[in-house]
């Protein structure tokens, strides 16, 4: 089943030569659209998302973060080959970027939370039906073994019987047992076509429990681990403007020379 792909999120961060590159962010995570509930038999509704407005209002808050994030970074790298405090510049960019990954991820967050909560739902229901269908497994074992050792018996009195003098009494018992196989045979064939289906119902649903429900899950965990990372990046540029307001260099790249410390017989 096809679910629109999650918007795919753009912003990367990387490192050349050593050194990270200030125009770019951490990448963000790709997590995937969970998959949609079963509908009903027959729904045409099978590749709709049941929360589009969550989603909407995540893509609509990533598109205006990843445009502010490209266009402050930018603005700062230029800010930065000053070499001059530009604090007071810089400082107020990295608050509205922040500002606006935050807006971003609480949205998206709640996306994925409010299908982590709706999941968990389904789950609890499957997990019933799952209950079902073992109990049902376990019976219908049952009956497959008490049909096969009836088929076996019914076999065992044909070989007697034929192995009698072919009376006429003999003859008709053989002709009944010969009945009773058949019917028996039937009533086999039926019970080992209703296990199969219910082992592959019980199979199937297990995997639906297990995979749809992880996959949120983690969707929850990247972007969790992408947020750490994220603002950590932010935390290094805001270091590095402090640090150059407080370790002030030349525009032509040259270092001043130290200051001389007071005498302390000249104060």
């Amino acid at each position: 089943m096809k679910i629109p792909a999650c918007a795919v999120l753009i912003a990367c961060s990387v490192w050349c030569g050593g050194v990270r590159a200030q125009s770019t962010s951490a990448p963000l995570p790709q997590p995937e659209r969970p998959a949609q509930a079963p509908p009903p038999a027959g729904s045409p509704d099978m590749q709709t998302d049941r929360f589009t407005s969550l989603r909407e209002a995540a893509d609509m808050r990533q598109t205006a973060y990843l445009e502010l994030d490209r266009r402050d970074m930018a603005e700062i790298d230029k800010l930065m080959l000053t070499k001059k405090c530009q604090t007071n510049r810089i400082l107020p960019l990295l608050d509205e970027t922040t500002q606006a990954m935050n807006d971003w991820l609480a949205a998206e967050k709640k996306y994925w939370d409010v299908w982590n909560e709706a999941e968990g739902v389904r789950v609890e229901d499957l997990q019933t039906t799952l209950a079902s269908l073992e109990a049902d497994a376990v019976r219908i074992g049952k009956l497959v073994d008490t049909e096969t050792d009836g088929l076996q018996e019914l076999l065992r009195q044909k070989a007697i019987l034929e192995a009698d003098t072919r009376t006429a009494e003999i003859v008709t018992k053989i002709d009944g047992v010969i009945k009773d196989i058949r019917d028996s045979q039937a009533r086999l064939d039926h019970a080992r076509q209703e296990q199969d289906s219910v082992t592959a119902r019980i199979r199937d649903l297990k995997a639906s429990i297990a995979t749809r429900l992880v996959r949120i899950r983690e969707n929850i965990s990247k972007l969790g681990a992408w947020e750490v990372d994220q603002n950590a990046y932010y935390a290094e540029r805001r270091a590095s403007a402090n640090d150059v307001c407080q370790n002030p260099h030349p525009a032509d790249g040259t270092i001043p020379p130290a200051k001389k410390k007071a005498d302390k017989a000249d104060k």
